[in-house]
């Protein structure tokens, strides 16, 4: 009896853990070091050290400014490799694309005008 009171109680509390509903932060303090920096400002594309296409993903200022004044959702999606470029089949980064939920959050932050 307790056995399966237990099993029900942990199978509830398993499934209370998912949630549809995206809570995390919609400012930069968030976004920088949760998604741009393990995503985007690796070694091979837009650390300090490399700056791919010239852009620095690395420190938290200039990624700000890179990031507030692109149009960054296309990019994220696949639709172009750099503002007004040829259409392309991947997205970015290239060797693992950002989740859809990732994108959408750098999407609201930038409609909610980039909160820092």
């Amino acid at each position: 009896m307790w056995t399966r009171a237990l099993s029900l109680f942990v199978l509830l509390g398993a499934a209370a853990c998912g949630s549809d509903v995206d809570d995390r932060p919609v400012s930069w303090a968030y976004i920088h070091p949760a998604i741009i920096l393990p995503n985007c400002a690796r070694a091979a594309c837009h650390s300090s050290l490399t700056r791919t296409k010239t852009v620095d993903l690395e420190d938290s200022a200039k990624a700000y400014e890179t990031m507030k004044g692109a149009n960054i959702i296309p990019l994220l999606e696949g639709t172009q490799l750099i503002e007004g470029s040829t259409t392309y089949e991947y997205r970015m980064p290239p060797d693992q694309p950002l989740p859809n939920v990732d994108i959408d959050l750098i999407d609201r932050w930038q409609k909610a005008l980039y909160p820092r």
